[in-house]
């Protein structure tokens, strides 16, 4: 449902491969100079969030689905 295909078939396929670095200024310089050229807001991390430690990609995901048919019972 999260890809809104309806009935029509198929797939997603996502392949990746990374390493750990220990800091920013291990990055390639190709890519620091884009980051600081263009993302700026990336040359630093994220304040640590103590609100809801146990967030994750999936449960952000289902409130957002679970919103979304919220509003959809709603229309009907």
């Amino acid at each position: 449902p999260w890809m809104k295909m309806g009935d029509r078939p198929g797939v997603a396929v996502f392949h990746t491969a990374g390493m750990r670095l220990s800091g920013y200024d291990e990055l390639p310089a190709v890519v620091m100079d884009e980051i600081n050229a263009n993302y700026p807001e990336y040359v630093e991390p994220p304040a640590i969030r103590t609100e809801n430690p146990r967030e994750t990609s999936w449960t952000v995901f289902k409130d957002h689905i679970d919103a979304q048919r919220a509003e959809e019972s709603q229309a009907d």
